[in-house]
């Protein structure tokens, strides 16, 4: 009687592990694809709340080695202002004009640094938490400001929806927009 307790405590062990083993939690593959990433380009919309009101952007993000560029699309009087960050950097062109910005570092959290690190963020790798319902969570830090960004991800890993948190509220949304113009 001994002997079948202990076998069928042995089955349910190995039936458990199996069980693990067949997950459909993708973070390992997440981690691994934006972990390699060179480069990521996407159209994007990009809301943000102020408290009194919401902004929406759209615009081109293109995101490699030498930083990240945001073009501007909408509203339409800001249609064409190109912005280029680095790690120290910010410089705004639009038409001719070239403006410089002195180095971001130290300030309070600015919005325009949240869409590089939330790229920043998966390349990284930090998954917390991940949801059935194909969403990560990541945590960061940006100008000092403890960020939670919760991305959902579709059937080809690619990051569909983000939504950035601060201080337990919601500051920005942003949704990928692949295939359109």
């Amino acid at each position: 009687m001994c002997g079948a307790k202990r076998c069928f405590a042995l089955m349910m062990t190995v039936l458990l592990l199996f069980c693990g083993c067949t997950s459909n939690d993708p973070t390992d593959r997440i981690n691994q694809k934006y972990g390699e990433m060179e480069r990521f380009s996407s159209d994007v919309r990009y809301t943000l709340d102020s408290g009194d009101y919401l902004t929406v952007f759209e615009m081109a993000l293109d995101y490699g080695p030498e930083g990240c560029s945001l073009t501007l699309k909408s509203p339409t009087e800001l249609e064409g202002l190109k912005v280029t960050l680095d790690a120290d950097t910010a410089e705004v062109v639009y038409g001719e004009r070239v403006l410089v910005l002195d180095s971001l570092k130290g300030l309070k959290i600015s919005p325009i640094r949240i869409l590089p690190n939330i790229l920043d963020t998966l390349k990284r790798g930090l998954i917390t938490s991940y949801s059935s319902d194909g969403m990560c969570q990541y945590y960061s830090e940006l100008g000092g400001v403890e960020l939670c960004y919760c991305v959902w991800f579709g059937d080809e890993l690619e990051p569909l929806r983000a939504e950035v948190s601060a201080e337990g509220e919601t500051v920005a949304t942003v949704e990928f927009i692949y295939g359109e113009g």
